[in-house]
């Protein structure tokens, strides 16, 4: 039973190649890579070929034996052709397209995931059948409002490793208070570090506060079109507070579209960026999702993010 178990879940046929011989250009044929096949699976492949030239299809791949395996097929694009296989043909092609973004959206695959739904009439990630109201629904005669909402900071986690830097500069009147207290006889530290703020000092009331010295900004809105001054200056205000992994230069070009107060979708134009970092990039699109927007932006907005460390 353990051998015959093996044998069902080891592939049968593996390394498939497809290779195509003939007059014209080639098919585009998906899946773009064949897959290994167990017993009693078919390969199913969808190709396009645009100037209906004829020729052959060679499939090669290595049995589970260790034998070559050598398939030929004759394509005749004489006969008319059946409209139900290029939408299949097209919905592969989507897919392909999208396992190809599985990482971030680019401008080009966006184009042509759209451009392929539309000319095969396919629902995709950016077409729809049913058109959906995207109105943010208020009391008459109010705004959005944004609102910074206190909370505690999680359990074996420390200041230091949230807000950085080790400098302090002390405010609040605290050097005076500090001289004062140390006067009376009271026992207190020189100064508090930025890694324990805020402090309160012992047998007292007062709280002292450190803050972190000023740093150069590190993401910084290089150019915005499509944003007002109200809405650029309160994103370079957002972006003001995050941190990038040393050793970081590089432009970020990103197409932002919106739906009123919510951004919808990002883009990355990656012919127009010099910063190609995976992570980096998924990192600075959580950051942009979490930006509060200041009021309805009704446009597709083309933004240049300078980063550096």
């Amino acid at each position: 039973m353990e051998k015959l178990f093996r044998q069902i879940n080891n592939p049968v046929l593996v390394n498939l190649a497809i290779n195509w011989q003939g007059e014209g250009e080639s098919p585009v044929i998906y899946p773009s890579i064949a897959p290994d096949l167990f017993a009693e699976q078919p390969l199913v492949l969808f190709g396009k070929k645009e100037d209906l030239e004829d020729g052959t299809l060679h499939i090669k791949g290595v049995s589970a034996g260790g034998n070559q395996y050598i398939q030929t097929y004759e394509m005749n694009f004489s006969e008319t052709g059946n409209p139900a296989v290029a939408q299949l043909w097209g919905r592969h092609r989507i897919k392909d397209l999208m396992n190809q973004m599985v990482q971030y959206e680019t401008k080009v695959g966006v184009e042509t995931v759209t451009e392929t739904a539309l000319t095969y009439q396919l629902l995709s990630q950016y077409t729809a059948f049913v058109a959906v109201s995207d109105d943010v629904r208020v009391e008459p005669g109010t705004e959005s409002i944004s609102m910074n909402v206190p909370v505690e900071m999680p359990e074996a986690v420390e200041y230091l490793g949230v807000l950085g830097g080790t400098g302090y500069v002390e405010d609040n009147g605290c050097t005076d208070w500090m001289e004062q207290e140390q006067e009376r006889g009271i026992s207190l530290p020189a100064r508090a570090p930025f890694a324990e703020f805020p402090i309160l000092y012992p047998g007292t009331k007062h709280y002292c506060a450190s803050v972190e010295p000023a740093i150069v900004q590190q993401v910084e809105v290089v150019s915005a079109q499509g944003l007002d001054r109200r809405a650029m200056a309160s994103l370079n205000e957002y972006l003001e507070t995050r941190i990038v992994p040393p050793g970081t230069n590089g432009e970020l070009v990103l197409e932002l579209v919106f739906a009123k107060v919510r951004l919808a979708r990002i883009v990355v134009d990656t012919d127009a960026s010099t910063l190609a970092d995976v992570e980096l990039l998924k990192t600075i699109k959580k950051w942009l999702f979490s930006w509060r927007i200041p009021h309805p932006i009704g446009n597709t907005v083309r933004l240049t993010l300078r980063v550096r460390s």
